[in-house]
């Protein structure tokens, strides 16, 4: 803080799909919201990220409920939430979901980390490409950047996570 920087507390995170189903069922709801604020009020916290990794269309409800509560609750905190990279083989995966939240979110961010992989007997980048994707490198941030555009997640709430690891 002293140096200007935002500190927020991250969520979830990747493992904890039924953690975030179970704090947002309705007998649920308010007191996880109250315990976040709590979190952040508590320790100077300037908002959350909420991780929850997948969320499943089933799931988006609860999702727009919580952005809604915490910004109802504290509405100067800052909230964030990350999304997948897209797999430009499969464009589908960029949800229009995530652009009708958007009004609820301060940034929405690209986890373009790990977009490595041999799936689908694809040649893999290291790590995340800028551009340059093609048929048998098909993702790259460009490319998952405009996906997300394309499905109307507006470009000044997008961000870029970037793994800083090998």
């Amino acid at each position: 803080h002293a140096a200007g920087t935002k500190a927020i507390v991250m969520v979830g995170g990747f493992g904890e799909y039924e953690s975030f189903v179970s704090a947002t069922r309705p007998e649920n709801r308010a007191r996880f919201v109250q315990n976040l604020v709590k979190l952040a009020n508590d320790y100077g916290f300037d908002g959350w990220d909420l991780d929850w990794e997948p969320i499943e269309q089933p799931d988006q409800p609860a999702f727009t409920w919580l952005a809604q509560a915490l910004r109802n609750a504290a509405p100067n905190k800052l909230i964030t939430a990350p999304i997948y990279w897209v797999n430009n083989n499969f464009p589908d995966e960029a949800d229009a979901f995530y652009a009708q939240v958007a009004p609820l979110l301060d940034q929405i961010n690209v986890m373009s980390y790990g977009m490595s992989s041999g799936y689908w007997n694809w040649d893999t980048w290291h790590s995340s490409a800028i551009y340059g994707e093609t048929a048998t490198t098909p993702s790259s941030i460009d490319s998952t950047v405009r996906n997300w555009l394309r499905v109307g997640v507006p470009a000044a709430k997008l961000g870029i996570g970037i793994g800083f690891y090998g």
